[in-house]
């Protein structure tokens, strides 16, 4: 008689939002997103090339959000 096999037991990596983004400008990986919810806006730096910016941020705002309508404020201008 032969015997009952287990399945293997595939795990997934599950992907993490980064809290360190690419800079549109100089292409490092230094752009930092500070949330200052209470004020109403995030502030955007990369540490390489000193570019800032401050975008509106709400109360459900997070990190990426921010980084993404600054690279849309960057690529307008």
């Amino acid at each position: 008689m032969g015997r009952r096999r287990r399945k293997k037991v595939v795990k997934r990596h599950q992907r993490t939002i980064p809290k360190v983004f690419v800079c549109p400008d100089c292409d490092a990986r230094a752009v930092t997103v500070e949330l200052f919810r209470e004020d109403g806006y995030a502030r955007v730096h990369c540490g390489a090339c000193g570019i800032e910016y401050n975008v509106p941020a709400g109360k459900l705002t997070e990190p990426v959000d921010a980084y993404g309508d600054f690279i849309d404020q960057y690529h307008k201008e």
